[in-house]
């Protein structure tokens, strides 16, 4: 039996192994979209989410295996190194996802602000947008939209 740091620096090191393994298993994945939408599917996401939450496997996993300096330690190293080049890689993708709430964001009527009323104009404003907001959100998923203020 290897030692445990003889186990570890496998582990450690098959990372750029693992990364190549990993693209080509994906390129030889077909039919992604239609499988992972499909009723059987759905079914079994159900199924599974419902046995997690009334098993609380969510809540044991998390209480068994982080504390709250763990989680702050990884997700500063691990998160924060790679977070900005994601999101400078997925500038093309956000543009088009954002383009359906900016249009009607844009074509949004919102009332003459009154001055000396800041929480009246929130409260007259803020309803519209969120509602234009989540419609988009309805209309793309196939949700009822709500009633956006008058």
């Amino acid at each position: 039996m290897p030692s445990a740091e003889e186990i570890k620096a496998a582990y450690t090191g098959s990372g750029p192994r693992a990364a190549s393994e990993y693209v080509k298993a994906v390129d030889k994945v077909t039919g992604f979209v239609a499988s992972a939408s499909s009723d059987s599917a759905e079914a079994a996401y159900s199924a599974g989410v419902t046995r997690a939450v009334s098993l609380k496997l969510r809540a044991k996993g998390i209480s068994a295996k982080v504390t709250d300096e763990s989680w702050k330690s990884d997700a500063k190293t691990k998160g924060g190194s790679i977070i900005g080049t994601r999101i400078a890689g997925a500038g093309d993708k956000q543009a088009k996802g954002f383009g359906d709430f900016r249009s009607a964001l844009e074509g949004l009527s919102l009332p003459d602000k009154t001055p000396g009323d800041p929480l009246g104009n929130l409260s007259r404003n803020a309803g519209r947008v969120v509602a234009t907001m989540y419609n988009v959100k309805a209309r793309k998923v196939g949700a009822s939209e709500v009633p956006v203020p008058g």
